[in-house]
């Protein structure tokens, strides 16, 4: 019967039954599936191990990692320097955070149309411009405005710093973390 009857037979209240057929596709419980050999995620890690990968991916996560961990002495050697007030140095601290807002709306609506590789290495590369730019400016605007850069760049590798805990090794993950 095609579609159309059957559906115009069901409006009408009658059914014909002798087209509904028995399902006899396999199915899988819990207990087949245990049995079967399934590797897990950690399994498939462990059998990985510690390689090129994994080593060129701490370097790269401790060099974001660093971006952020600057800030403090990057204040105490500006402060000395240009003579700040508190407010100024604070200011400089503020515009990492304040570039960090756009930059996380952005970065998360770019790697999701992108890719979080392109986000991640387009980041990576922001932080590197502005980061060296910061070396180079003349005024304690010019460095806040670099650093709000550099604050942009950062939140765009934020997914990264979940990233060693998930593709180390067991044996390896808490020294690397």
């Amino acid at each position: 019967m095609p579609p159309t009857e059957v559906l115009d037979a069901a409006a009408d209240g009658v059914v014909d039954d002798s087209a509904v057929t028995e399902d006899t596709s396999p199915t899988l419980s819990m207990d087949s599936a245990n049995e079967s050999n399934v590797l897990t995620i950690h399994e498939a890690i462990q059998r990985v191990g510690y390689g090129t990968f994994q080593k060129r991916l701490l370097l790269v996560s401790g060099l974001m990692f660093m971006a952020v961990m600057l800030l403090s002495f990057l204040q105490v050697l500006v402060k000395d320097e240009w003579h700040l007030t508190s407010t100024q140095q604070a200011g400089i601290t503020a515009a990492v955070f304040a570039g960090e807002l756009p930059g996380a709306l952005f970065w998360g609506f770019f790697a999701d149309k992108y890719g979080r590789r392109l986000g991640f290495l387009l980041s990576a590369l922001c932080i590197a411009v502005f980061g060296i730019w910061s070396a180079f400016v003349p005024t304690v605007w010019w460095l806040m405005a670099c650093r709000a850069m550099v604050g942009f760049g950062v939140s765009g590798n934020r997914s990264l710093y979940s990233v060693p805990s998930t593709v180390l090794y067991t044996l390896r993950r808490a020294r690397a973390i």
